[in-house]
């Protein structure tokens, strides 16, 4: 009986195995039971789609901080969130730090100047991006969540 029974069980395995398998194949995902998506052509990106933006070198420079704020865990509040507008030369440089509006959470302001200083100089920002200006503008929010900042 309990052949019959672990027998039964590796069957019913094998087929559950085969199904997933099968709707893989398909597009399905069985754990949401989402339909497939129809299959889009190969398009080659055009150069403009491919072409530095403010949003990726934000990004990139969103990176560099996050990196140096791994080391760093500063005793603050949750929920506290301190909002900075960076100016950034064309070769990366940071020009000015300004807190944008008003906070209650200077330890976060003053932290999130502090981890911006030590991440510059940024990498030269795109010509495609400066465009002609000689500078940047990137706005850089920092939150504190469950004791650890974050910043987007």
């Amino acid at each position: 009986m309990a052949f019959r029974l672990r027998f039964l069980a590796s069957i019913v395995v094998a087929l559950l195995a085969l199904a997933s398998t099968a709707d893989a194949a398909q597009g399905y995902d069985s754990t949401t039971g989402a339909s497939p998506m129809p299959a889009q052509p190969d398009v080659p990106a055009s150069e403009e789609s491919m072409a530095p933006t403010l949003e990726s070198y934000s990004q990139q420079c969103v990176a560099r901080i996050q990196r140096l704020m791994a080391a760093q865990s500063p005793d603050m509040e949750d929920d506290a969130v301190s909002v900075q507008a960076v100016r950034i030369a064309r070769d990366g440089r940071v020009l000015s730090i300004d807190t944008v509006g008003q906070t209650s959470h200077p330890d976060l302001d003053r932290f999130a100047r502090r981890v911006i200083q030590q991440a510059s100089p940024f990498p030269p920002v795109p010509e495609a991006v400066a465009d002609d200006r000689e500078s940047v503008t990137i706005e850089l929010g920092f939150t504190v969540r469950e004791g650890s900042v974050r910043v987007e």
